[in-house]
């Protein structure tokens, strides 16, 4: 069984039922809710971690970020940390022939400047 983790978020979200800033939760959900840019933490931890992401092998937080369904992409856009897009989109696009357009054009509407 998975080890539960306190995590305090940036806006409520909806876990078991109740929109909740801090909860326990699995280190998967504490992850996905990172990618999502939702996580409240200090800014050491994020560098922290982008250097150890940086020392291993594995996928980068864009390369996580679409590494699903191109609805899930697109869903998953709404709340999502810029910094996360960005490199999402820079994935996205590294795929060459295989680019999925759909989730290129969210991504960069996504990270368009607003004309508000």
């Amino acid at each position: 069984m998975s080890e539960k983790v306190t995590v305090k978020t940036t806006r409520p979200v909806l876990f078991e039922g109740e929109a909740r800033t801090s909860f326990e939760t699995t280190d998967l959900h504490r992850r996905e809710l990172r990618t999502r840019g939702l996580l409240d933490e200090p800014a050491e931890s994020e560098q922290e971690e982008q250097e150890d992401t940086e020392d291993r092998d594995g996928p980068t937080a864009g390369e996580t970020f679409v590494n699903r369904k191109a609805a899930e992409v697109i869903a998953a856009i709404v709340g999502a940390d810029n910094e996360v897009l960005k490199l999402a989109l820079e994935a996205e696009q590294a795929k060459g022939d295989k680019a999925r357009s759909t989730v290129v054009d969210a991504l960069t509407t996504a990270l368009a400047p607003s004309e508000d």
